[in-house]
């Protein structure tokens, strides 16, 4: 039998006190306030500020964490829904009538008219049919020649991002195609889509354009552009200019294979247990490796663990990234 799902507080939570950080310690590194860290890992949606700063606290917090921004991004949105519904007052049986005025009975008259008999019957039943038919021809006609809805939860418009990425968050019609500067992006079975978009801007105005099209009539869409200022830190400029490096540690023998910026080897070959290599490139690096369970990895001094199960071929390309340590692939 499976368990209940962890909630967001307790995935947040359990991720700081796993790697045995206070919220002070949080806070110093990530410039995050600690009362917007117990609100969220309390549940207190009430006390967290403005979606407009929301956006970016959830994904500093999440990347420090060393977790997926997306997946937390698209968890805290379908509990603060929950949330708010929870939060309407529950409207009880004797709450309704004690609004409804007093009337006084009146006995029913009956009436031979009123008897059902066979004729009756199937007229009910054919209006009935006809009335659902009619129903459903409508909704796929309104389907038809309807704008699909489209609300951008985030980013806020002039919004200032600091950093080559942004959270792009917001719902719209089930089944229906969205795109973000022309690129598609996922939305779950409710509407739902979040995504990391990546910023071509590293100082100035970008603009961000979410389209939601019909995938019933393509010539039916929803638009909504987003402008945001983008002020990338110097830090990361500086980082962005940097060596990738990537360091291999081998638990046991493993034959690897890397190649760099352009397709260019690298190395190939077995390395045996206990070997300590490095490798360097500007861009990418993509790593194959008939031994995953064998191979440990850090790139650009971070940990990023063992690549998989002994004896699995694994493919992983790493990226530049907002940190420089995104993984842009992992094939198996």
């Amino acid at each position: 039998m499976l368990g209940k799902a962890p909630s967001l507080a307790e995935i947040l939570k359990a991720a700081r006190e796993r790697q045995g950080l206070s919220v002070v310690q949080v806070e110093l590194e990530t410039n995050i306030r600690p009362q917007y860290i117990e609100a969220l890992e309390n549940q207190s949606y009430d006390n967290l500020p403005a979606d407009i700063y929301l956006g970016q606290i959830l994904n500093t917090y999440a990347e420090y964490l060393g977790l997926d921004a997306v997946l937390i991004h698209k968890i805290f949105l379908k509990e603060r829904r929950r949330f708010s519904k929870a939060q309407r007052p529950l409207i009880t049986k004797e709450m309704i009538a004690a609004s409804q005025p007093r009337r006084t009975f009146i006995e029913p008259v009956t009436s031979s008219l009123l008897a059902l008999s066979p004729r009756t019957i199937v007229f009910g039943l054919t209006a009935g049919i006809v009335l659902l038919v009619s129903s459903y021809v409508f909704n796929l006609y309104f389907d038809y020649i309807a704008n699909p809805e489209l609300e951008v939860f985030e980013p806020k418009d002039r919004a200032v991002i600091q950093g080559n990425n942004v959270v792009v968050s917001g719902r719209t019609n089930p089944g229906v195609n969205v795109t973000i500067n022309g690129s598609n992006l996922p939305i779950d079975s409710e509407g739902f889509f979040v995504v990391n978009y990546d910023l071509q801007e590293r100082d100035g105005e970008e603009e961000i354009n979410i389209v939601a099209v019909s995938n019933k009539n393509p010539q039916k869409y929803t638009s909504s552009k987003v402008n945001v200022l983008v002020d990338f830190p110097e830090d990361q400029l500086r980082q962005s200019n940097e060596d990738l490096i990537l360091t291999l540690n081998t638990l046991e023998p493993a034959w690897v294979s890397l190649t760099g910026d352009n397709q260019e080897a690298l190395f190939e070959g077995t390395l045996e247990a206990g070997v300590e290599k490095e490798f360097r490139a500007k861009e990418t690096i993509s790593l194959i490796t008939g031994n995953a369970g064998g191979v440990q990895v850090a790139l650009n001094g971070k940990d990023k663990g063992i690549l998989g199960a002994r004896g699995e071929v694994q493919k992983v390309t790493y990226g530049r990234g907002k940190q420089s340590d995104v993984i842009v692939s992992f094939d198996n």
